[in-house]
């Protein structure tokens, strides 16, 4: 399962390299993906990028190259739907927590 932990913004960076305060983490089906300030509106863009694309995939053309594919590759497509659906859904709280932030600085 896809879920986000909300962590109040901290002065000291995630890493040496960043200069944005860690802001919170989501679990994802490949590991904990840490989130800097500023970083969650780009993730959620790119998952909503790539959801998009995947679902024109699936469902132009009447879905006729879905369905042309065998089962496991229609349930491999529907399984990577669904988790970029649920690594969004897990995104869009901190991104909404890091506009709060921002606003508020």
């Amino acid at each position: 399962m896809v879920k986000s932990t909300l962590t109040p913004a901290v002065s000291t960076p995630a890493s040496p390299n960043t200069t944005s305060p860690y802001i919170g983490t989501i679990s994802t089906t490949y590991g904990q993906l840490s989130i800097n300030s500023g970083d969650a509106a780009d993730h959620a863009s790119m998952l909503g990028a790539q959801l998009s694309g995947l679902l024109l995939l699936i469902g132009g053309d009447d879905c006729e190259s879905f369905k042309a594919c065998n089962t496991d590759s229609q349930a491999s497509l529907l399984w990577l739907a669904r988790n970029l659906a649920k690594e969004l859904t897990a995104v869009v709280p901190l991104v909404s927590a890091d506009s709060l932030a921002r606003g508020a600085a």
